[in-house]
């Protein structure tokens, strides 16, 4: 499979409007930027192998024990960590979905097997999942909310699901990068069954609410202390950089940050999803998203596609045609800041209205 991701803004002009990525339209804060540029003075030390100033911080935040948490260099870092240290023979996947767990299963030689979100079911994730869940299921990977498709898996379902995989003894792994730009994240983040459930892992991410990919920084929660003590063996040691660390504590003091972006992101999304839907004759349709990034489906224009239309009016978009089971018409765009928004509604409008 092809690994393609969002903001590759180095193959362009340096004013390209990037609304490829997912991350924070507010920004990044300047308590964080503050930590991160203080921490430099500490680059003649290693950092913390074990993270103990950081894992604290995201336990209170979290409301979570300390030794339950594993941090990485990114999510992503974690994803494959917990593919080399758990070894599943079999493996869930929901299609489309985040490519990275399919790369990162095939380094073990697994065998996957996919659960198709179909349009016509506005990529929802059906009861029938219960289905496919079996003692020959080794390992889940569930992306709530969805990445492309922005879905979130229904709370009752979502912890039918956990039970069944706790029967069939499957490590279920929800990803919940995108849950804090939720309207429904108190309802729907399973963070609290990870004390819970010795077969549950929750990963998220600072990259996204806390707006600083650049510095790479995720964690998992798992209370199954041997696959705790499993990631830290397979991980490179070091993998949190002081920098990152410092940026990380910084993040887990901001309270309101999360509800500032959320009310944020709703009022945006709103202006946002209206002016797309006045784009339906010309053959625009978008999926109603319960987070930061709206996918939908567009046609060529005189055999040219939205993407390469865009890029002329320095706009970037996420092409979404490498995730199995979308073709190249679907895209997929984050929540910008208000100007940055105006502009892409219009820049879309001249290219389906000539104006």
């Amino acid at each position: 499979m092809e690994r393609i991701h969002g903001g590759d803004i180095y193959s362009f002009d340096k004013d390209v409007l990037d609304f490829s990525i997912n991350t924070n339209p507010l920004g990044i804060r300047h308590e964080i930027r503050a930590a991160a540029i203080s921490a430099i003075g500490d680059m003649d030390k290693y950092p913390d192998r074990k993270q103990l100033k950081l894992k604290a911080a995201i336990g209170k935040m979290e409301n979570v024990k300390p030794e339950h948490i594993i941090c990485g260099n990114g999510a992503s870092e974690i994803i494959f960590a917990l593919v080399s240290a758990v070894k599943p023979k079999k493996t869930l996947l929901l299609s489309p979905s985040f490519t990275e767990y399919e790369i990162a299963v095939d380094t073990a030689e697994t065998e996957k097997i996919f659960y198709l979100l179909r349009e016509e079911d506005d990529f929802m994730v059906k009861e029938d999942i219960l289905d496919r869940i079996g003692p020959d299921i080794d390992m889940f990977f569930i992306c709530n909310p969805n990445n492309p498709t922005g879905k979130l898996i229904d709370n009752d379902l979502m912890k039918r699901i956990l039970d069944k995989c706790c029967e069939n003894d499957t490590c279920l792994v929800i990803d919940e990068s995108f849950m804090d730009f939720s309207e429904r994240f108190s309802e729907c983040t399973m963070v609290g069954e990870a004390e819970k459930y010795d077969n549950l892992i929750i990963l998220k991410s600072f990259t996204k609410m806390y707006s600083f990919p650049g510095l790479r920084l995720g964690y998992g929660i798992s209370k199954d202390m041997d696959v705790v003590e499993k990631l830290e063996k397979v991980r490179p040691p070091w993998a949190v950089s002081n920098i990152a660390e410092s940026a990380g504590i910084a993040a887990c003091s901001l309270t309101k940050h999360p509800e500032n972006t959320r009310k944020f992101i709703k009022r945006e999304k709103k202006k946002m999803c209206f002016q797309l839907s006045n784009l339906e004759e010309a053959g625009v349709r978008y999926i109603a998203s319960d987070t930061d990034f709206i996918l939908f489906t567009a046609p060529d224009v005189d055999h040219r596609s939205l993407y390469d239309l865009m890029l002329e009016k320095k706009i970037l978009i996420r092409r979404c045609g490498d995730f199995r089971g979308l073709d190249s018409h679907w895209y997929r765009i984050s929540i910008n800041d208000a100007p940055s928004n105006e502009k892409l509604i219009q820049a879309m409008k001249e290219i389906y209205r000539g104006g």
